[in-house]
């Protein structure tokens, strides 16, 4: 045995030795988990983004790899793809474990495109009479609901599993078309293989129009109003409905196809939603005198309905209240201390957020056409064979965000990934707290480029 393989089989008995192939060992795991394909579908749900993420499969299940860049991939070359796909950040993990994709500006430039020539409320464009649709030849309702029982207020819900489709295995009187769950955690169904059908009443004593948000993941659904389909697809979509005077069945069928459920359908009021430069000027023209910024943020909702219960703190000056999330979340409003809310702004990147609860008639309520700031107040980082990666951003970005919708400063945080319920503000935001985050973002930029050097030294002044 030669001189240098005695020394590195006496170095690899020493304890500096084994504390540096564990820490190797714990590095290598958390590189698999950050670029695990599951995280990239599970975080780009929108209409661009999965046809990107499914063109993505397609070309490892070609290939046996995945493409170095979005430009190998079909996507490239199809319509007007190529404006888009410079917006999707993504980064071919080393070893072949997997990627990293976030598409979430291409989804937003995608919508906004989408979406840009949608009418004011009061005027006929893009909407559509709920009864011009074509009748469905069935639906669920004949088998899960033989009797036809339609609850006066709220819903039915039918569960099954779909390898036995025409049973169900559970059924129950809900508030509101609505369901989130992961794996086999509600009445043992896998949520791969989840279904349900719901039925409900919409009631207009006069003609009106509705706003229709219906939020999934990997799923399809298919929605009829007076028998009519009115939607049947894979993805998000807002829907603008003409309803006559009367009472009328809406009927929801849905099938999962993912290890996580999450679905929702909202019946809402034809209200407009906002761009920031146009909430700053309705919260200058119907917001008087001033006020404190307080912000809610979260990824989801991890309750069953997609609720989340938010309890206002005690507070001397009025507020606005700032409520972002990526899905659609149900806020639900609690006052105790009765602070003076003077307008609340909410949206989401998935359409169909609600609010309701304590809510003052004479409070300014606002919606953002996408999602506002981040619900993180600093990002978490790490280093690993030469590659740099931040999980979430810096309050910054939300600071900045919310000084495109306002002249007054951010005063409260609060902000989870997921809950069942929030308190805001969790932090209370003070200069000391800004220029700690400036300093913090210094120090990552720096930890950026010493992890650079790892994979491309500089030999001449290594």
């Amino acid at each position: 045995m030669g001189k240098f393989e005695l020394i590195e089989l006496e170095y690899i008995k020493t304890a500096a030795a084994t504390e540096a192939i564990n820490e190797k060992a714990k590095r290598l795991e958390r590189y698999v988990e950050e670029n695990d394909p599951q995280n990239s579908r599970k975080k780009n749900r929108g209409s661009f983004s999965r046809r990107v993420l499914n063109d993505i499969e397609y070309y490892y299940e070609s290939n046996g790899d995945y493409p170095d860049n979005l430009s190998d991939i079909d996507i490239f070359n199809r319509g007007d793809n190529r404006k888009y796909l410079p917006l999707c950040d993504y980064k071919k993990a080393l070893f072949d474990v997997g990627y990293q994709l976030d598409c979430g500006q291409a989804d937003d430039a995608y919508r906004s495109d989408q979406t840009s020539s949608r009418r004011k409320p009061g005027s006929k464009e893009s909407i559509k009479a709920a009864s011009g649709y074509p009748k469905a030849n069935s639906t669920w309702g004949e088998k899960l609901n033989p009797t036809g029982h339609v609850p006066e207020r709220g819903f039915s819900a039918y569960y099954i599993d779909t390898n036995n489709p025409g049973k169900a295995i559970a059924h129950e009187a809900v508030d509101s078309i609505a369901i989130n769950y992961s794996y086999d955690d509600f009445h043992g169904i896998d949520s791969k293989n989840f279904g349900a059908y719901w039925a409900g009443y919409v009631n207009t004593p006069e003609q009106e129009t509705k706003r229709i948000a219906i939020s999934q993941g990997w799923s399809k659904a298919r929605m009829m109003i007076d028998g009519a389909v009115v939607y049947t697809g894979d993805s998000d979509a807002e829907l603008l409905l003409s309803f006559e005077p009367g009472k009328h069945l809406v009927e929801v069928e849905y099938v999962n196809n993912w290890h996580t459920t999450e679905f929702s359908v909202g019946i809402l009021e034809d209200i407009e939603t906002l761009s920031f430069k146009e909430i700053k000027a309705r919260l200058e023209k119907e917001v008087s005198g001033g006020y404190d910024l307080f912000y809610a943020g979260l990824y989801e909702s991890s309750s069953k309905d997609l609720s989340v219960g938010l309890t206002i703190e005690k507070h001397d000056r009025p507020v606005v209240l700032v409520l972002s999330s990526y899905s659609a979340v149900m806020w639900k409003i609690s006052n105790p201390y009765k602070t003076k809310i003077k307008a609340i702004v909410y949206g989401s990147h998935s359409p169909g957020s609600q609010i309701s609860g304590e809510i003052d008639s004479s409070t300014v309520v606002l919606i953002s056409a996408k999602n506002i700031g981040s619900y993180n107040q600093a990002p978490n980082c790490t280093c690993t064979a030469g590659h740099f990666h931040c999980d979430g951003k810096s309050m910054l970005f939300t600071i900045n965000d919310l000084a495109h919708i306002s002249d007054y400063r951010l005063r409260g945080f609060a902000g989870k990934y997921s809950a069942t319920a929030l308190r805001v503000p969790q932090t209370m935001v003070t200069d000391q707290t800004v220029q700690e985050l400036k300093e913090k973002d210094v120090d990552i930029e720096r930890l950026r480029k010493a992890c650079k050097k790892e994979n491309d030294p500089d030999f001449e002044n290594m």
